[in-house]
Formats: structure tokens, C-alpha cells, sequence
């Protein structure tokens, strides 16, 4: 799973936000599942899920290997073995499920083997991790024990600046490009057979009716869930499930007014693009279950003249109060539970990036120091009146 944001200011000429297990079953053809506001445990005694830590990756003082810096990506293999690039130093570093330093490897630089601008990086789910170099415009093949393979231009294959998403399977990559001009993303889906190529891509427009700057670039958290495209919304709570083609095949949603759009101010010279409130692609937890994050102001605002405001260097439009959610679905994606907490964080950690094949998830701890912690996720479904 790639590195996910849970919310932030998204400045400049051209920006973009960054977003595991089986998808809703399509033999039927379309399906929607529709949310009410609260889950069917909300009234539960306790909240009927926990996370509960297993292991650490990073220390304060150590040995040099052990120390975490600017902890950018991260990536996780079937064994359990974590891949963290530190794209501020050029490194990629590895890690066993236990906690111990495999390898690192790299540099800054563009040579073979070496790291600038990474945009992303993806598990090819057997043999290789797959690193977006030179600001997505490369694709670079590592082996699990990190020794370069060789390298593949993007731009050969229509692109200058990708995103890696996910695998549909072993040898066909989804990646994203980010369109100017719109509220959403370009997906692009590569074959990895013989001489790569790009077999399809599809644009998500989720501008609606807004006539949206050419320099405005903002797209909702996408995933590969269950051989899908998933797409979450950037101003609504819903998440679209996709084939090869862009076709919607399913949709969920939940019953939230506070998932605002990105706003955008133009003074004349340049524009600002601010989004405030986001919505991260499901992952799956627990084994039979999933899980969203979401965060958003806590009353409402005006997204246009929040970016106003912090392009005038002001804040007196900026929202000051925050929460986010940690929403708990079942299989057939009906909303078990909704834990809302004040600001932007949870007790147990800062923030989610990832999760792995047996339904563990990651997170960046809240330490002083960089750490990521892998949590499990134990659900207590609630008892029945009849049951107590």
C-alpha cells in the first residue's frame, strides 16, 4: 500500500494528494451500498475494535542502520518484510517482520541504482519492489534483497511523471497521472510483459460543474482492491470500484456532509490549491472486514476562501478544529462503526499508510523520532440484547 496523507495544505502550480484484499463481487453487475451516517454497532457499550501493537520499525538511538529519517514510502512483502525509502537521503532500506535490518541500498542521484524525487513505490507482489524515480518519470526494478534489476522510461510509455497504485496481477501495473484543470486523476495501466507498453488509461473527472484552473491538479486516494480499481471521492464520501476500463461496477457511500472539495484561488499570477478534508481508499483489516480514514474541519467552511486566505498569508479563514474517522465495514461493505475523534490523529498512532496481505496495517507512530508501528486489528463484534 502506498503512502497515504491524512490531510494538508497542497500549494503550488500543479499538486496532488496521494491510496488491500478482495472487492465487492460483480457477477451481478452494478451494486451500491448506501450508508446511513451511523454504523450498525454505533450503540455498542465499547467501541467493538482495537489496534493492537506488534512491532516497530525505527529508534530513537541506535546503531545508524536502525535510524528512520524521512520516512516517505513504505512497502510490505509476503514474509512481512518491510521496504521504507527515505527519499531525502536516496536509500532504500529493508527490514524483517521481527524488526531487523536486512539491507540498505542507494543515493541521491539518477544513475542506476540511485534515488531523486521518488514519486512512489509498489510490491510487484513476488519478486521485485517497483520505485517511480526521477519525479515518476522512470520506473526502476529492485530485487527483495535489494539489487537493481534495470529501469523503464515512463515517458516512452506516454508519461512524464507517474505514480505507482498497485498490481492487478503479476505482470500488469496501475499507475496515476495527474490531469491539470480538474478534480481528479488519470489512471494507466502497464504491461510489465516483454518491452513494456501501456495497455489503457481513463481519466476520473470529479470536477462536477466547477470551471477549475489549468494549474489546479488535486485527485482522490486510489487502490487495487480484490483485482479492482478503487477510487475514493474528493468532496464526498463514496468509493467507486472500477475495471480495466473505468467502468463503475459497484459504489459505497456514507451519509457525511463535512467531506468538502478542494478549494482554489486565482490572484492573476499564480494559484493555490487547498484541500482540507480527505478521504483514504478502504483497506482490509481483520480478515473479514474493512477499514476507511477520513478527516475533515469540524464545522463548515468555505474551501474558495480558505485558499484565499492562506494566499493572503492570512488565517482568518483557515478552520482551526479538526476530526477525523476510523469507519470499521463488513464484507458486503455496510458500516459497522464509526470511531470520530477530535483533530487529525488517533490515540494509538498519527497516521495510517498502508496495510498488508494478512490484514495488518501500518502506521507512523507519534514519537518524537521517526517510527512506524504494525498494528493488529482485533473487531469484538457487539452482543446482542438478547445475548447479555
Amino acid at each position: 500500500m502506498m503512502l497515504m496523507r491524512k490531510y494538508g495544505y497542497i500549494f503550488l502550480v500543479g499538486s496532488l494528494i496521494a491510496g488491500c484484499a478482495s472487492g465487492p463481487v460483480h457477477e451481478t453487475g452494478w451494486s451500491q451500498v448506501d450508508n446511513p451516517h451511523d454504523g450498525l454497532w454505533q450503540d455498542a457499550d465499547e467501541v467493538p475494535f482495537r489496534f493492537v501493537l506488534e512491532q516497530t520499525w525505527g529508534v530513537e538511538e541506535g546503531p545508524e542502520e536502525f535510524l528512520l529519517s524521512r520516512i516517505w514510502e513504505i512497502q510490505v512483502d509476503d514474509d512481512g518484510n518491510i521496504y521504507i525509502l527515505n527519499n531525502g537521503a536516496g536509500e532504500l532500506s529493508s527490514f524483517n517482520a521481527q524488526g531487523g535490518h536486512r539491507w540498505t541500498v542507494g543515493r541521491i542521484g539518477q544513475g542506476p541504482g540511485e534515488f531523486r524525487r521518488v514519486s512512489s513505490m509498489i510490491y510487484d507482489g513476488s519478486e521485485h519492489i517497483l520505485i517511480f524515480n526521477q519525479s515518476g518519470s522512470r520506473i526502476d526494478r529492485f530485487t527483495l534483497e535489494g539489487e537493481y534489476v534495470d529501469s523503464h522510461s515512463t515517458e516512452r510509455l506516454g508519461h512524464s511523471s507517474l505514480r505507482g497504485v498497485g498490481m492487478l496481477n503479476a505482470e500488469t501495473i496501475v499507475a496515476k497521472d495527474s490531469p491539470s484543470g480538474i478534480f481528479g486523476i488519470e489512471i494507466v495501466i502497464i504491461s510489465t510483459k516483454g518491452d513494456w507498453s501501456t495497455v489503457t488509461s481513463y481519466i476520473i473527472d470529479q470536477s462536477g460543474d466547477l470551471e477549475i484552473p489549468m494549474a489546479v491538479s488535486v485527485g482522490p486516494d486510489v487502490d487495487v482492491l480484490g483485482g479492482l480499481i478503487v477510487n475514493s471521492h474528493v468532496s464526498e464520501y463514496i468509493f467507486e470500484f472500477r475495471d480495466t476500463t473505468g467502468v463503475v461496477l459497484s459504489r459505497v457511500t456514507r451519509n457525511v456532509e463535512k467531506l468538502i472539495r478542494p478549494g482554489f484561488h486565482y490572484d492573476g499570477t499564480t494559484t493555490i490549491t487547498v484541500s482540507l478534508a480527505t478521504l483514504e481508499t478502504l483497506l482490509s483489516v481483520g480478515g473479514e472486514y474493512f477499514m476507511a480514514v477520513g478527516s475533515w474541519p469540524a464545522y463548515p467552511f468555505d474551501p474558495d476562501k480558505v485558499a484565499e486566505s492562506i494566499h493572503n498569508q492570512s488565517s482568518s479563514e483557515v478552520p482551526s478544529a479538526f476530526e477525523s474517522t476510523i469507519d470499521l465495514f463488513n464484507g458486503q461493505f455496510e458500516l459497522l462503526y464509526a470511531l470520530t475523534t477530535p483533530d487529525n490523529t488517533h490515540q494509538d498512532f498519527e497516521k495510517v499508510i498502508g496495510s498488508d496481505s494478512a490484514g495488518k496495517i501500518y502506521a507512523i507512530m507519534k514519537t518524537d523520532f521517526p517510527q512506524i508501528g504494525r498494528f493488529r486489528v482485533e473487531v469484538t463484534p457487539p452482543l446482542k440484547t438478547s445475548d447479555r
